[in-house]
């Protein structure tokens, strides 16, 4: 398909022509006029399931997080960019609070970060960058283990397994025998069971 047929990468702006754009700032490319106005309208039909607002977070005088805000529509594939050390991943783990940030406000599905994240831990899931499993343990044993660590029930368990194709043969394997990518299904499972 050509320009002007639905892909959204005809309507990307460089991020050279950003207004104040810097090499490290933490930047997604924004989409033009027309496909923000849709944009828009989804959120307003779906809600938001995240929502940053001027998040910043200091460690003593270095600023790893400076001003982020974004908002990403219930349902909605968000890719969150930037090259190395502009605050990716702490703004996450804050988010996850895991860190807490020095100023900003911070929403999952309308909720406060700070003030309610028992109730949205239970709702989420997470892949960490570095995801470990027992090698000892089967996939299923590790599966299991870790549904059992999470307040809802994991209702998309075999719709997953079979998504991935992980087989009983395979789930039944322990995981020191698995490769690196049968350890990321593992890792997707258990994160949207």
């Amino acid at each position: 398909a050509g320009p002007g047929q639905g892909h959204e990468l005809d309507d990307v702006a460089p991020l050279s022509s950003l207004p104040g754009w810097r090499q490290h700032s933490l930047v997604a490319a924004p989409l033009r006029r027309r496909l923000f106005t849709r944009r828009r309208a989804r959120m307003d039909l779906v809600g938001a399931a995240i929502e940053v607002d001027g998040l910043v977070k200091r460690y003593g005088a270095t600023e790893a997080v400076r001003g982020v805000s974004v908002t990403v529509a219930e349902g909605e594939t968000y890719g969150y960019l930037g090259p190395n050390g502009s605050g990716k991943t702490t703004t996450i783990r804050c988010l996850l609070g895991l860190l807490r940030p020095t100023s900003g406000s911070m929403r999952v599905f309308g909720e406060d970060v700070g003030r309610n994240l028992g109730s949205i831990l239970s709702r989420i899931g997470h892949i960490p960058g570095e995801f470990g499993l027992w090698p000892q343990m089967t996939g299923r044993e590790c599966l299991e283990y870790l549904a059992s660590l999470h307040p809802r029930k994991p209702v998309r368990y075999a719709e997953l397994c079979d998504r991935f194709e992980l087989v009983d043969a395979d789930l039944d394997k322990e995981v020191r025998f698995y490769s690196r990518g049968m350890r990321q299904k593992i890792a997707i499972v258990q994160a949207f069971q």
